[in-house]
């Protein structure tokens, strides 16, 4: 699975972001009014999410016994790398309140020979099937956050909510086709912080974490986000932010297993109002 910050790839994303920000605040100017403008207001965020993509999944059986763990990547051709839309619009009031909701979609293609034999579920597939596989994901976040230390230029806050993951994968060769489709639910708990740098600049960062346990599976699910966005009008403002993403997910009594990570840079557009 993909580390975070230090091993990626996208260290300099976040080393350019760090940078972009230290200069503006170098330069900064900053009034009080400038974070107490943006604490009142809609805001509507359309991102595009360059990722780098790590998929593993088992799928076991009680007639087959344990499944193979399947590297999506390296076992059934999926690109490395992926463009992934996201959409999130959320409402700010009373200074210190906030919901959000978060929605992404990917959806991904592979095809292969197999050069070794494949186990999920109740089917095997031998070494030399020409394998066409396809991995859809939709994700669901409902946050609220509430603001326990404001000034006039930094806000820190607590995060709570739901996050939604539903998952669909399918597998078709000229022997036999597979296909699963699960929807987790999880809790999720973290921390925010928006650093007015200027009148031009903001700073933010995000961490959250979500975990589910019930009887023999659980899962554990981790976000980090920082970013710095410029101000091009009073309404709109363009931002570069790096994300990271990482499940997961383990049944040991089904021995059924899912890990994910994404991480890379992401530019995005915010509309206020």
């Amino acid at each position: 699975m993909t580390s975070f910050i230090g091993k990626s790839r996208y260290f300099h994303v976040v080393f350019l972001i760090c940078v972009w920000g230290s200069l503006a605040i170098y330069t900064s100017s900053a009034t009080a009014e400038d974070l107490q403008n943006s604490r009142n207001h809609i805001g509507v965020e359309f991102g595009l999410f360059f990722a780098d993509v790590d998929t593993k999944l088992r799928k076991s059986s009680s007639t087959l016994g344990i499944g193979t763990l399947i590297d999506f990547e390296d076992d059934l051709g999926f690109d490395k790398d992926e463009t992934i839309a996201q959409f999130k619009i959320y409402k700010r009031f009373s200074e210190r309140h906030l919901i959000a909701f978060t929605y992404l979609k990917s959806s991904r293609e592979g095809v292969t020979v197999s050069d070794k034999p494949i186990i999920i579920d109740d089917t095997i597939f031998p070494p030399g099937t020409r394998l066409e596989s396809k991995f859809d994901i939709q994700v669901y976040k409902l946050n609220y956050g509430y603001s326990f230390y404001q000034s006039p230029k930094v806000d820190l806050g607590v995060i709570g909510g739901i996050y939604v993951l539903d998952s669909d994968v399918q597998i078709v060769s000229p022997i036999d086709n597979e296909e699963s489709d699960d929807a987790l639910g999880f809790p999720s708990i973290g921390l925010g912080l928006t650093y007015v740098i200027n009148e031009s600049f903001n700073f933010s960062a995000t961490g959250e974490i979500f975990k589910i346990s019930e009887g023999d599976a659980e899962a554990d699910v981790a976000e980090f986000n920082i970013a710095v966005d410029y101000k091009l009008t009073d309404r709109y403002r363009l931002g570069l932010r790096y994300c990271y993403v990482s499940l997961e997910g383990e049944d040991t009594k089904d021995n059924d297993e899912l890990d994910m990570s994404y991480d890379g840079p992401m530019i995005f557009v915010t509309a206020l109002f």
